[in-house]
């Protein structure tokens, strides 16, 4: 099958949105290389029939999984956010909806390691990184927002958007390496940089 087909029956849906779900958690526990197929079977309680009828390979599963996510997250963003055509308070929501993604799902943050952990799989063509899609959207929101005169910056938008995003994936990797697991010292440490990126780029 396609990394995009959801199988031809509900039940078929089911079981391979299930799969994902499961794969993303332990994907996000083991990493993409420590992850077996077996480990994901296990933990889904299906037959391994049943997997490698939706996915013939764990590069072509984790694939579909930083797929899945970022068609989610996109999806969710751009009814609840991008919807509000607003500048500064869709810079301020996106910032959150972040923050309220990685507080509410572990494994979420995760698809963007494990695409980059896919980009060095041999063989394999991956994907656009969900680092890029986040990109991209911020520099939508600043480009919008400077030619309406309510957001302030220097530089290329893209640039500009490239170091907010760099900011929080590299926050997010630094509390996890000096406080693993704990979401309190993220919450704090993100509400703390999303405060510095309003007074920097937010006209008052």
């Amino acid at each position: 099958m396609e990394i995009g087909d959801t199988g031809s029956t509900p039940k078929g849906a089911a079981t391979r949105s299930e799969i994902l779900r499961v794969a993303a958690n332990v994907f996000a526990r083991k990493g993409f290389e420590q992850t077996r197929m077996d480990d994901i079977i296990r933990e889904v309680g299906l037959t391994k029939g049943a997997i490698y009828f939706h996915f013939s390979s764990k590069a072509l599963l984790a694939q579909a999984v930083v797929d899945e996510q970022k068609a989610r997250w996109l999806r969710r963003v751009q009814e609840e956010i991008l919807s509000k055509n607003n500048p500064p308070e869709e810079l301020r929501n996106l910032g959150e909806f972040m923050v309220r993604t990685v507080l509410s799902d572990s494994s979420a943050w995760g698809v963007v390691h494990l695409a980059n952990q896919l980009a060095s799989v041999k063989g394999h063509p991956g994907g656009t990184s969900p680092l890029a899609a986040w990109v991209d959207l911020v520099a939508g929101i600043l480009q919008r927002g400077r030619a309406s005169g309510v957001l302030t910056f220097s530089g290329d938008p893209s640039d500009a958007a490239t170091v907010i995003v760099a900011a929080f994936d590299g926050l997010k990797s630094v509390t996890d390496a000096l406080d693993p697991r704990d979401l309190d010292a993220f919450e704090r440490r993100a509400t703390l940089l999303l405060q510095i990126l309003e007074r920097q780029f937010i006209s008052s």
